[in-house]
């Protein structure tokens, strides 16, 4: 191979030392000497044959060089490429359309929708069912070394574990914070499962729970509702010595249902105290005038002429009767309000939080009488901030959790 002695442009040198390795490739080959010869590339040989035609073609070669090199497009570029390098990817802008990203804007406006924001949350496993859904509408349940001062430690309330070993509570640890924080270590960290917020699932488990063990039966049937992940033959934590001190409790239906209502009624009041004047042209609480009775047809009739905005997308509705006239429904009550209705102006389907019935009548008293802004039959709660999003993500765990009809394969089975 020649060495770079003079100062020339690199694309030249490239092109001579390609014609150099080919020539002593294909020298043998007299169809490729004689397409060479007749080409109006320059011929760099070392020893060219002694042909007129051969200097006819150097000539004319030396010349197109010297036109190219005067030219802006370098002779690298007149070479043919590898359709892997011109189009590395073809079809990649047809399959794979790029979305715009998002703006602050866009982000903003989306923190205000509680739908996206659950939808947003990471998507997690229930250990019950083995359905994959966003974490916002699952519950982390732990477990808890006999609780002393919790809610869980009410009489008559309780299974009892096997022998005198202290209990091992399989508890709902997300909806009881604030009585755990004063058990420091009470908690075990590691132990933490999730589930769907569903009373037939727990009436099923409880039901199961209280059932004797069968003749030759070694597995409780609350160890069953533990992940197989967190047992020794697993490699995990849990001896067996600890799954025979699980304790649950007979009425946990009713004690998660009371925790949920908790959870819902402090969200709640965080919004009352943060939002209380009605006056306020960019007020979250707007009053709908409902004509007789709170029913489908009537709610919709108010929504109809109800002054709308774009905000307003992302709202609820919330129903808490009319206790002057007597017409407040009772919790359970045979005629209930679906849980969407449609927004007639703007035409989207909004929740529809029945308080009558998901709350009990001591706690819709106590919600009446904390802030003027219940006091109407029913309100549409437009959210503007993180606290008006979490407390309408939590009233519709709450609305979850009291859905009929969702029967899980745990109910169908047992665990």
């Amino acid at each position: 191979m020649e060495h770079l002695h003079s100062r020339i442009p690199y694309d030249r040198w490239r092109l001579k030392v390609f014609r150099q390795l080919l020539h002593s490739s294909v020298s043998s080959n007299p169809a490729f000497q004689s397409r060479r010869v007749h080409s109006g590339i320059p011929n760099d040989d070392p020893q060219p044959p002694p042909s007129t035609t051969t200097r006819k073609s150097s000539r004319q070669g030396k010349k197109k060089d010297n036109d190219t090199s005067k030219s802006a497009i370098p002779p690298s570029h007149l070479l043919p490429q590898s359709p892997l390098i011109t189009n590395p990817y073809p079809g990649r802008d047809r399959l794979h359309r790029k979305k715009r990203l998002p703006t602050p804007a866009d982000l903003a406006e989306l923190g205000k929708n509680p739908w996206a924001v659950a939808l947003a949350s990471p998507v997690r496993l229930c250990s019950l069912t083995g359905a994959r859904m966003p974490k916002a509408f699952l519950t982390e349940w732990g477990l808890v070394e006999e609780p002393k001062s919790t809610p869980a430690s009410q009489p008559d309330a309780e299974t009892k574990p096997e022998g005198k070993d202290p209990g091992l509570w399989l508890l709902p640890v997300s909806l009881l914070k604030d009585d755990l924080e004063t058990q420091s270590g009470s908690v075990r960290p590691n132990l933490q499962l999730r589930t769907v917020d569903r009373m037939p699932l727990l009436e099923s488990i409880t039901l199961a729970a209280s059932r004797p063990r069968k003749r030759g039966q070694k597995i409780s049937h609350l160890a069953r509702v533990v992940p197989q992940r967190w047992k020794t033959a697993a490699g995990g934590p849990m001896a067996p010595a600890d799954e025979r001190r699980l304790v649950w409790r007979n009425d946990m239906p009713e004690f998660v249902l009371s925790a949920i209502r908790a959870e819902a009624l402090k969200l709640l009041k965080r919004v009352l105290d943060r939002f209380k004047p009605l006056d306020r042209a960019d007020g979250v609480w707007t009053p709908i005038e409902v004509r007789g009775p709170c029913s489908e047809e009537s709610l919709t009739e108010a929504l109809r002429v109800l002054e709308t905005s774009e905000r307003m997308r992302n709202g609820s509705v919330l129903v808490l009767g009319d206790r002057t006239e007597g017409n407040e429904s009772d919790t359970g009550s045979e005629t209930r309000l679906p849980e969407f209705i449609t927004l007639p102006p703007l035409g989207t389907k909004v929740p529809v939080f029945d308080f009558t019935r998901l709350f009990s009548k001591a706690e819709l008293e106590e919600i009446r009488a904390y802030a003027h802004q219940l006091r109407r039959p029913v309100m549409f709660l437009t959210p503007s901030n993180k606290l008006i999003v979490d407390a309408i993500l939590g009233l519709w765990k709450l609305q979850g959790y009291l859905r009929e009809g969702a029967r899980s394969r745990v109910d169908e089975a047992g665990p």
